[in-house]
């Protein structure tokens, strides 16, 4: 779920009745390393339909329910939220059906289960006996193990918690409700400051010279969209790209193999500038038109630009391929709500 707007929209879906499909066989260890897209699709609030979908940029093949075919149909669960890597392994966050899915990379089977979580949202690694789970509801974070699956502590967070990077020894945290981006050491757990930014702090890059930047959507109430610049060191706003159209929308930010040129999707398409620009650009280098652009991540091997269209929420929806520049190579159907796209 981007948006908790979303819930509602899917509710106008419940007479929708989709096509039976046929369960997807297993998929061989060989078969699986050739992939090097995974794309993760949420599935409708409450119907259990998330699933991984598998890229292969050379040969353009596409897998679905690549979970179900290798853990004997099993579901993945409901509301597939985000992955997050840790050598071979990866952890999948099911927001509405409380838990992280951790499966082995090489063959896609479940290895385990950290449950006892509310609702949660990402899942960012620490070190090796140590991960942060930001989440919805339950008012804290999680400290969990990644190699035991379990929870060893909570962090107090007033609210809904989105995205984390870890920086410097600091663990920055996008907290929603009160428009702060959280800073916590990562060694003792400790808050040390709340920054003050723009609506709805969501997502987070690092750049080359470690600013942190930060795309704020503005929110449910509508208030204006923004682009800040976070000075890891002094843990002040920079700088502040505010929307100049009020219902704009920033959602995904992404940066590239340099680090020094960031991508954001907004309602209109797909914005490219410099991290020493002094205005946002006013015309988006990748169009929606009339496309529910819903996710986007950029290659960190080359540069291209893959964004996922949800379509309408109920059928399958799209995968777009770019190259830096926005031509497309390609684009091909994936699973229900594509909502987050990675290379690992």
């Amino acid at each position: 779920m981007k948006n908790v707007i979303i819930i509602f929209l899917v509710f106008a879906c419940l007479f929708y009745s989709c096509k039976e499909e046929k369960d997807v066989p297993p998929i061989a260890n060989q078969k699986i390393a050739q992939f090097d897209v995974i794309i993760l699709n949420e599935g409708n609030f409450q119907w259990g339909q998330g699933t991984v979908s598998m890229y292969d940029s050379r040969s353009r093949e596409v897998i679905d329910k690549v979970f179900q075919a290798n853990n004997n149909q099993r579901p993945l669960g409901d509301v597939a939220q985000s992955m997050t890597f840790k050598g071979d392994t990866a952890f999948i966050v099911i927001n509405n059906s409380n838990k992280i899915e951790v499966v082995d990379l090489k063959t896609f089977k479940s290895i385990g289960q950290i449950e006892g979580l509310e609702s949660p949202r990402n899942m960012l690694i620490i070190n090796k006996n140590k991960a942060y789970v930001s989440d919805l509801y339950e008012n804290q974070i999680y400290i969990v193990d990644p190699e035991k699956f379990n929870i060893t502590g909570r962090i107090a967070s007033n609210g809904w918690t989105e995205e984390m990077v870890l920086h410097d020894g600091k663990i920055f945290v996008c907290q929603i409700d009160s428009n702060q981006l959280y800073v916590i050491d990562a060694q003792t757990d400790q808050l040390l400051k709340k920054i003050p930014t723009a609506s709805s702090p969501q997502y987070l890059e690092v750049d080359k010279n470690g600013a942190i930047w930060l795309s704020c959507s503005g929110g449910l109430n509508a208030d204006t969209a923004a682009i800040q610049k976070i000075n890891s060191r002094t843990l002040t706003v920079e700088k502040s790209f505010y929307a100049k159209d009020h219902n704009a929308n920033y959602m995904e930010l992404a940066i590239n193999q340099a680090a020094d040129q960031l991508c954001v999707l907004g309602n209109e398409g797909l914005f490219q500038f410099s991290i020493h620009a002094d205005e946002f650009p006013s015309i988006p280098i990748i169009k929606n038109n009339g496309r529910n652009f819903y996710a986007m991540n950029i290659n960190p091997q080359n540069d291209e630009i893959y964004i996922c269209d949800a379509m309408d929420y109920q059928q399958k929806g799209l995968g777009y391929r770019y190259n830096w520049n926005g031509k497309e190579i390609d684009h091909f159907r994936i699973g229900i709500i594509p909502g987050a796209i990675y290379f690992p």
